[in-house]
């Protein structure tokens, strides 16, 4: 027989996947449905992301987020660093911005970091143009 599972009825958090599992499992839950009734506002990237940390591997949400979203197609050969900027975002959490420039112009990109098996992990990231 499976076991039961228990959760509420919509995910703790839209922030990240990682704040969603952090959400249920700071209150000892195990599952959660997923809430769609407004709107579909989940991406393929924050879905896969969240089933990867959900069955514990860390090592595959790690895969999904390293391999960009389609909002970067701006990244090309081109890409050039033009400064990077790490700062303490509290606790063993890092903040590390980069100027980056390519063929289609400036970017602003954030990575949050934070300790994880292998050192430190990338745990979300996102692009801005200024």
């Amino acid at each position: 027989m499976g076991e039961i599972k228990f959760g509420p009825a919509r995910i703790p958090s839209r922030e990240s996947p990682e704040a969603a599992i952090e959400g249920l499992l700071e209150r000892g839950l195990s599952a959660c449905e997923i809430d769609f009734e407004t709107k579909f506002w989940m991406d393929y990237d924050f879905a896969s992301r969240l089933g990867a940390l959900a069955r514990g591997d860390r090592a595959t949400a790690t895969t999904y987020l390293a391999r960009g979203l389609p909002s970067e197609a701006f990244m090309d050969s081109s890409a050039r660093i033009l400064s990077v900027r790490p700062a303490s975002a509290g606790g063993e959490q890092y903040k590390v911005t980069a100027d980056v420039t390519t063929s289609s112009g400036e970017y602003y990109i954030t990575f949050m970091l934070q300790p994880g098996t292998g050192g430190l992990q990338i745990t979300d990231h996102y692009a801005i143009k200024p």
